[in-house]
């Protein structure tokens, strides 16, 4: 008989398992494959009893196999280990078992909402084949409606016809319609008022199989969402999985504690996961029995509890390191990269804080992350001026641009850190006008090198047109000042901003003009690409006539210089004609026409003679021209 005097956590008791059926069908005794399988289990010693040297014979090796995979979606991974919350898992269940519905989680700050609702979605996502989505709004930095619909649909990989919110919002509901969807919205009680009448309409139009789970501090969304349904949590997750988590967490930072000793914390932060977190680390004081005292005498009362272990932690920090505290409200987003909470912080402050359990590193995007409730404490006890933080921000540009200068828009990691730090890029983009003009200058030149295309990005977006607005009013040169507009322009279409993104795009074509006649062989490639653009923004906003302009004049200038360079502009040829076909099937004309057979019967010359791969698509676009023209 294999046995556990304790109860055993469920993810070791799934390693343990494994370990032991693997080493049993290797051929080892069950001795052995009890020893081995021993080292899954962190809390207690397994017990053996019985023939030890029971072996199964004449078996095939093998090795476990667990089913780890994450469902279709943008879920985050979920805690490695997940500590009680049993009956709220049973009722998120039972609910979500019974779709269209919308649950709003709620309760007080870092009772563990968000771990509730991200177990709830990874235990629930067999019911929704369509996927789970997740999307949360900063604690403290600006979000919209948009935000979250963006990460939705790219978490989905839902492509939509249109950017605008009203848009993406409609075809994630259709999405949704079709095939049963679970969508987990984080920390909406930050967003405004006006955003949240969105948000809201999304989940009344939710049907079928599919269901929300909504995360916030505040009862949001119940008058206004019939399907809405409240779970409040409100408590600890109880004195034994508080028991059990303390002994887990002093394990994984090497913390001598005593099951009884844990029990005491347990009972003294009445489970609260946040508060166990805080005094694990603490266990080794001299005043820790002091502390729980105070903190026993406020139970019932998180939010005073967390106040009486911050100022203790505040205290123990000392002077010295408060500063690195103070400098987490210079990351609203509660996330910053390494190098730039060090540069703020110190790398003595980063460790003082690390060991404070105020902040932890995140190795899969190399950044520290902190619990909205400890910049909450600094802002309270500590703040910063509006002079200071802007002066602490211009102090870090330089290190913001170091960083931003080390990804790479073809790396989707990167792409990933770009995602975390939206929110603290937001701020200072917000306040630039404030900030050094060339240290904001170099920053976003260096964000345009690590963004993606607006066209390869739902969810960085709408950060992309703050980047390119300020880039277009900072660059005081006409070639950067037109390609920061040309972007502008892309990023505005990306969104739906179609007449602000022909206002950008035309003033590009206005700048590129001008460089182009003083320097035709620099610029005319950069006129004739911005053209093209101009042609699709026009034909957005319905002026055919002028989108027609604008394409033959990009189809007239790269043919000449595919004449001169083949191999380097025929397929910019071939996109430039591509565009006009489709200006053509809205507005036909017989110049239009006349142009495009004589654009296709040269690109398919300079084809046949330098670049055989691009016949299929001029064959194509043939096709299209007769069918147009004809």
């Amino acid at each position: 008989m294999v046995g556990h005097t304790q109860t055993v956590l469920d993810p070791e008791a799934v390693r343990f398992a494994a370990r032991l059926y693997a080493e049993l069908t290797d051929g080892y005794p069950l001795r052995e494959a009890v020893s081995r399988a021993q080292r899954a289990v962190t809390t207690h010693e397994v017990v053996l009893l019985g023939d030890d040297a029971l072996r199964f014979e004449h078996l095939t090796r093998s090795e476990p196999w667990i089913d780890e995979r994450q469902p279709r979606g943008n879920l985050p991974a979920r805690s490695k280990f997940f500590f009680g919350r049993g009956r709220e898992l049973v009722r998120l269940a039972q609910r979500l078992a019974q779709p269209p519905c919308v649950v709003v989680l709620s309760g007080a700050p870092a009772i563990g909402k968000t771990s509730l609702a991200l177990e709830a979605a990874n235990r629930n996502a067999w019911r929704f084949p369509g996927g789970v989505a997740y999307a949360a709004c900063p604690d403290d930095a600006p979000s919209t409606a948009a935000d979250l619909f963006n990460q939705l649909a790219e978490g989905l990989q839902v492509q939509p016809q249109s950017f605008a919110p009203k848009a993406v919002s409609a075809e994630l509901v259709a999405y949704a319609r079709l095939q049963p969807t679970l969508f987990v919205l984080d920390n909406a009680h930050a967003l405004p008022e006006g955003e949240l009448a969105q948000v809201q309409q999304f989940l009344r139009q939710l049907g079928g199989g599919s269901a929300a789970i909504i995360v916030s501090r505040l009862s949001l969304l119940l008058e206004k969402v019939p399907a809405a349904a409240p779970l409040l949590v409100h408590q600890g997750v109880g004195t034994q999985a508080a028991t059990y988590q303390a002994l887990y967490l002093a394990r994984q930072r090497n913390i001598p504690l005593e099951t009884s000793e844990a029990q005491e914390i347990a009972v003294a932060s009445d489970g609260h996961p946040r508060l166990v977190e805080l005094l694990v680390v603490h266990a080794g004081r001299r005043d820790l029995r002091a502390v729980l005292e105070q903190v026993r005498a406020r139970q019932g009362d998180f939010q005073a509890q967390l106040e009486r272990i911050y100022a203790w932690s505040a205290k123990r920090l000392g002077k010295r390191h408060r500063g690195a505290w103070q400098a987490l409200l210079l990351f609203p987003a509660n996330i910053a990269p390494e190098m730039l909470l060090q540069r703020a912080a110190t790398h003595e402050g980063v460790q003082a804080l690390r060991e404070a359990a105020l902040a932890d590193f995140d190795p899969e995007i190399q950044a520290w992350r902190w619990h909205a409730t400890v910049s909450e404490y600094a802002r309270g006890h500590f703040p910063l001026s509006e002079d200071m933080r802007r002066k602490r921000w211009a102090e870090l540009l330089p290190t913001w641009r170091a960083w931003a200068a080390r990804l790479s828009s073809e790396d989707r990691r990167a792409v990933t850190q770009l995602e975390a730090q939206e929110g603290n890029l937001r701020a200072m983009l917000a306040e630039w006008r404030s900030l050094p003009e060339a240290g904001m200058l170099e920053l976003v030149r260096s964000l345009h090198r690590a963004l993606p295309a607006p066209d390869r990005t739902l969810r960085l977006r709408a950060f992309e047109v703050e980047v390119y607005r300020v880039w277009a009013a900072l660059a005081s040169q006409e070639k950067e000042r037109a390609e920061a507009l040309w972007m502008l322009g892309c990023a505005l279409g990306a969104v739906g901003q179609r007449e602000a993104a022909l206002q950008a795009t035309q003033e590009a074509v206005s700048l590129y003009r001008q460089l182009a006649q003083a320097n035709p062989q620099a610029f005319l490639p950069d006129l004739a690409a911005s053209l093209h653009n101009l042609g699709a923004r026009l034909s957005e906003v319905g002026q055919r006539e002028a989108a027609l302009k604008a394409a033959l004049e990009s189809v007239s200038i790269r043919r000449q210089l595919a004449r001169d360079n083949p191999r380097a502009f025929l397929p910019r040829l071939i996109l430039s004609l591509s565009m006009l076909v489709r200006v053509l099937e809205h507005y036909p004309t017989q110049d239009g026409c006349a142009a495009l057979a004589e654009g296709l019967a040269e690109a398919r010359t300079l084809a046949a003679e330098h670049a055989l791969e691009h016949l299929d698509r001029l064959a194509e676009l043939q096709q299209r021209y007769q069918r147009v023209c004809a």
